[in-house]
């Protein structure tokens, strides 16, 4: 250091005399480019954060929910579709059979007439119409007989989540498309029951 040179500036006020050190890394310069550093990060995060969302909004728009999907516990295999509702559901494939073999009836219907009908083939899903990201509409439930208002939300390629609604009272469930799984073995399956 040059001891000609003064080591703080004096800066001269009315009323105050305010002397500041010469050196380069003061205190004030160091918080504002930790700061303009932490602006800039936080700004790539969001400007990540946004990016993600919109790619994730663009992919899920662009899935097709059609397709085969297994339900929980691997009880049944329901073909989705897309028709003139909306979009339809049918149960194509159910893991369980009565004492005798047969199939199962639709037991639990209110209209007597459809009590004698299969569970195979059987439409679950009515007026379900797209909304944004979601489909909406009504659910048949074969193991109570009745309807519910439900939702339909594709999570990705492979997997999707149906929220069925009593009321205030919801419950959801995650179904998987059956070509991305591989199906467990018959004692596997007895063991989850």
């Amino acid at each position: 250091m040059d001891p000609m040179q003064p080591e703080c500036q004096l800066y001269r006020h009315p009323q105050v005399v305010v002397r500041r050190p010469l050196i380069a890394h003061d205190h004030s310069s160091r918080h504002r480019q930790a700061t303009a550093l932490h602006n800039r990060f936080l700004q790539g995060c969001c400007a990540l954060v946004l990016l993600l969302a919109a790619l994730t909004d663009a992919r899920s728009e662009s899935l097709p929910v059609e397709g085969l999907w297994i339900t929980p516990n691997y009880n049944s295999i329901v073909k989705l579709t897309q028709c003139e509702e909306g979009l339809c559901a049918e149960i194509a494939w159910l893991w369980n059979i009565d004492v005798l073999g047969r199939k199962l009836l639709d037991e639990k219907n209110p209209d007597e007439q459809q009590r004698r009908k299969s569970l195979l083939g059987l439409s679950l899903f009515s007026n379900f119409r797209k909304d944004g990201d979601v489909w909406k509409g009504r659910i048949y439930n074969p193991e109570d007989g009745r309807q519910y208002r439900a939702s339909v939300r594709q999570l990705n390629a492979n997997q999707l989540r149906l929220k069925g609604c009593w009321g205030p009272f919801c419950q959801s469930q995650r179904w998987l498309r059956l070509r991305s799984v591989q199906l467990p073995t018959e004692a596997e399956l007895q063991q989850r029951r």
